[in-house]
């Protein structure tokens, strides 16, 4: 039996609105789980749009959709019919925010698919309770990285592997939480679905039953009371929110093993102020200083060849006409990953170009020396 529903969906948004009406799935995933949290069924498929043109650059960007993938892909109705005959019962829908519920709820509603009772449990919510401020909510890629959850950053937004992540992220905690708080006494209101400190005033009623290791039922939906509610109490991994520093190394860490696709090998380009030019397997990249060209095997930087810039009267006009590898020679690097070898360039002609206006600094200064002299 199916006890927990794992779902994600990724929308587009028409116009960028940010009025449901105007969001439109384009990728729904699920996993099905038992009660012991095994995973059962899965069921992962692109969605149809009604009107294709009202498909944004930006939904294609973030989610890996191309426009003709959209196009021939399924209608709602038809893939969100199967998904409730794939996952026909169920107690919990498990989803990271509450955004993700409503497109859910919004799409059976408007296809007139009947859903089943069930209870929602947002993954986001439960990590302000057991691990970050509640003032203070946390990202899906960084509660990924604090649960030590393996993840691909280039495959997050893709609803096939975000409810996988998803549901290893609910599992890793519910297990870790379960131990920390084993001992712990609470009182639980099944009537109402709240759990209290043994002390609190409201947890004297006549259906509150006190019972060890309840505060894991915030993986079952129940909520803390509000009255009775302790940081300290509740909290047992004391998530900090990442520095500017550590988001830095992190996207660092991203574009490193991001797999060398045209747009990867651009976006990597563009972190450091470059454009590039593809052809075959070369890169060719054109700083201030000098010319650049990589040779690919695959993702993998096989060598790197590279020509400065020759400020003279022989060599100026030939400036973005150097012929084949004219003037080119190896530059010998320990490293086959392109983002650092694009790292590389930028802090060499960086370093040129500073020893270059020391020079040009050099020449004004004993300019200016003759002329006082004269």
């Amino acid at each position: 039996m199916i006890e927990y529903l794992f779902l994600d969906i990724e929308w587009n948004a028409k116009n960028n609105s940010k009025n449901i009406s105007d969001w439109e799935p384009v990728q729904v995933a699920a996993i099905g789980a038992d009660a012991d949290l095994k995973a059962e069924k899965s069921f992962a498929k692109r969605v149809g749009l009604k009107d294709i043109e009202a498909l944004t650059e930006n939904t294609c960007k973030l989610t890996h959709v191309q426009r003709k993938e959209v196009a021939v892909a399924k209608p709602a109705k038809e893939v969100f019919g199967n998904l409730k005959q794939t996952f026909s019962k169920f107690s919990f829908v498990v989803v990271w925010s509450w955004e993700t519920y409503q497109i859910y709820r919004e799409t059976m509603k408007r296809e007139e698919i009947q859903l089943p009772k069930h209870r929602v449990i947002l993954m986001q919510e439960i990590l302000q309770t057991i691990a970050v401020e509640e003032k203070n909510p946390i990202g899906f890629e960084a509660a990924l990285r604090q649960a030590k959850v393996s993840y691909r950053p280039w495959m997050l937004h893709y609803s096939k592997y975000d409810v996988s992540y998803l549901y290893e992220l609910f599992k890793s905690m519910y297990i870790k939480y379960d131990g920390r708080t084993r001992d712990d006494l609470c009182a639980v209101n099944p009537i109402t679905r709240k759990i209290h400190q043994s002390d609190c005033r409201y947890a004297a009623g006549k259906n509150a039953v006190e019972m060890q290791g309840a505060k894991k039922f915030v993986f079952s939906g129940y909520k803390p009371c509000r009255c009775c509610f302790s940081k300290d109490q509740w909290q047992r991994f004391y998530w900090k929110k990442p520095s500017k520093e550590d988001r830095k190394q992190q996207k660092v860490k991203r574009l490193r093993l991001l797999p060398l696709t045209d747009n990867n090998i651009e976006k990597i380009c563009e972190a450091f102020g470059f454009s590039c030019n593809f052809i075959a397997d070369m890169v060719s990249i054109t700083t201030a200083a000098g010319y650049w060209r990589i040779y690919l095997d695959d993702d993998n930087v096989r060598y790197v060849m590279h020509a400065n810039f020759r400020v003279n009267r022989s060599t100026a006009s030939k400036r973005g006409r150097i012929k084949c590898n004219q003037g080119f020679h190896n530059q010998n690097l320990k490293t086959h990953n392109f983002y650092d070898v694009v790292q590389y360039i930028y802090h060499h002609d960086k370093k040129m170009m500073r020893a270059k206006k020391k020079k040009i600094d050099v020449l004004f200064e004993k300019i200016e020396k003759e002329l006082a002299e004269q």
